[in-house]
């Protein structure tokens, strides 16, 4: 046997106990990036939690654990809370809630809950829960962790209302689907950022509904922007209403939609409120059914049995159109210092809304 047949397997043998070492080098150094990766989580975690607690929002978990070695990063929270200190002063509480992230994304989440959810208004003492086959949440934040991008998506979602006793329950709506998108948008000029949004609904019913006449089942779908509406502080209605129109916001309904069996819907136009809090701007409406829901309404003594002919008359002021598909009627409603005018014609006054 030649020198150069004795080094041969030698060679083949310092070849394979290389790569061996390569492999196991990397599987260390990988483990070691991901357990740096997931304590730099849970630090950011700590700290986001922190943050959300000085805006008003407490998030808590029974118990909290990070997986998903070694290509994720997995956060499991069993029976998570979520208490409002300002605005609604609200607690929820759902089942459990499991959040992913890709080892090479983390600030893409994809959040999982389990059902079911209770809420419960601590000023008024009022308890509502809520059922669902899946309910997933999709975010992106940027490196500070405040959220660019969120997007909600439910599946056979039911509402119900929980009475004293916490024995009975009185259902309020159910949907087959429900999405929910936004995103925040650039303002010029460093002012109030803008948010993006837009909603779709099918399936949708509700015994209130019922009461109108209408069994549905009810699609609604809507798009807009929202301007100088960044300020996610949770806060009451009216408080955000005045710092929203101190801000000169606008609300641009880009498209909305709402159609059942029977009624058709169709808006879009910009709203604003006035620093009194009076609604200015213009929409565009669109109607198809208007008087079968009338009937439907008069059958139902939601309104006098005489005003059904008035409001099928009113139809005559409008414009014929196409709404959803359908034949129906448009009506351009103008908007000026809280008084309504519908076709040019003047209407009446709407409430201030603070």
């Amino acid at each position: 046997m030649t020198a150069s047949e004795v080094s041969s397997p030698r060679r083949r043998s310092r070849l394979v106990l290389f790569l061996i070492a390569l492999v196991v080098l990397i599987a260390v150094g990988w483990a070691g990036a991901w357990v740096y990766a997931a304590n730099r989580v849970e630090k950011e975690l700590d700290a986001w939690i922190e943050r959300e607690a000085r805006e008003g929002r407490v998030w808590a978990c029974a118990e909290r654990g990070l997986g998903g070695f070694p290509f994720r990063l997995q956060l499991n929270c069993a029976t998570p809370t979520l208490d409002t200190t300002s605005g609604d002063k609200l607690h929820i509480t759902t089942t459990s809630a499991r959040a992913t992230a890709q080892i090479w994304s983390p600030n893409a989440i994809r959040a999982e809950f389990t059902s079911p959810a209770r809420i419960q208004n601590k000023e008024t003492g009022e308890v509502f829960g809520a059922h669902w086959d899946s309910l997933t949440m999709n975010g992106v934040g940027d490196m500070g962790g405040r959220p660019q991008r969120a997007a909600l998506q439910a599946r056979g979602l039911r509402v119900e209302q929980i009475e004293e006793e916490d024995t009975d329950a009185s259902p309020l709506a159910s949907f087959a689907e429900l999405d929910l998108e936004s995103s925040l948008v650039p303002a010029n000029a460093g002012g109030p950022e803008d948010v993006s949004y837009s909603a779709t609904i099918k399936g949708g019913s509700s015994p209130i509904l019922v009461l109108f006449g209408e069994k549905g089942p009810v699609d609604l779908s809507f798009t807009g922007v929202v301007t100088a509406a960044a300020d996610l502080k949770p806060m009451p209605l009216e408080q955000r209403l005045r710092a929203w129109a101190a801000a000169k916001g606008e609300a641009r309904i880009t498209q909305f939609t709402l159609s059942s069996p029977s009624v058709a819907v169709t808006a879009r136009g910009t709203l604003s409120l006035d620093p009194q809090g009076q609604v200015n701007g213009n929409l565009n409406l669109g109607f198809a059914g208007v008087q079968q829901l009338a009937g439907q309404l008069s059958a139902a003594g939601i309104i006098p049995e005489g005003m059904a002919p008035m409001v099928g008359a009113l139809a005559m002021v409008g414009q014929p159109a196409d709404v959803d598909g359908r034949r129906g009627v448009s009506f351009p409603l103008a908007f000026k210092d809280g008084r309504l005018n519908l076709s040019g014609l003047p209407v009446g006054r709407v409430p201030p809304a603070f």
